[in-house]
């Protein structure tokens, strides 16, 4: 979300979808008007099979400012909640956009629901996941949100 341009970074990591995971389809949600540009944004586009793959996926209306009632405290919740949000609709791969994929993920399509570990203990990564669309995981983890921001939002109050 908020942005106009492909980094270098973002370029090569999307390049490695292309050609590492072979997808139909590279769906890239923005809060924008999906109107990249740049030197890197115009470099991927020079790749005219990768070009004909990736759908620019506006958010049709203004992300949610609230979830459970409560406001986001910044807008990587907003985003968290969003991936839960299409991979509940619709099911796939999601990956952030530092994510270099060396090998095809997939292997782990056939199971409900996959996802990284975080380097912190304890805790799991949400920049890989990999779910059926009814995958029960999703749902837990949406619906801890609202644990989560009732109770920063009574702490505050």
């Amino acid at each position: 979300f908020n942005k106009t341009s492909i980094e270098f970074t973002e370029a090569i990591c999307l390049y490695s979808i292309y050609l590492n995971q072979k997808p139909d389809w590279i769906f890239i949600h923005c809060d924008l008007d999906c109107t990249f540009t740049g030197y890197y944004w115009n470099q991927i586009n020079s790749i005219e099979d990768l070009r004909k793959r990736i759908v620019l996926k506006p958010v049709k209306n203004k992300l949610v400012e609230t979830i459970f009632g409560v406001k986001y405290g910044w807008i990587h919740h907003r985003a968290d909640v969003y991936r839960l949000l299409l991979l509940m609709n619709y099911g796939g791969i999601y990956l952030d956009n530092d994510q270099f994929v060396i090998n095809s993920l997939d292997k782990y399509r056939k199971f409900e629901m996959t996802v990284a570990k975080n380097e912190k203990p304890d805790t799991i990564g949400n920049q890989i996941f990999i779910a059926n669309r009814n995958a029960r995981f999703l749902r837990a983890y949406y619906d801890s949100y609202r644990f989560i921001f009732l109770h920063l939002y009574i702490k505050i109050k």
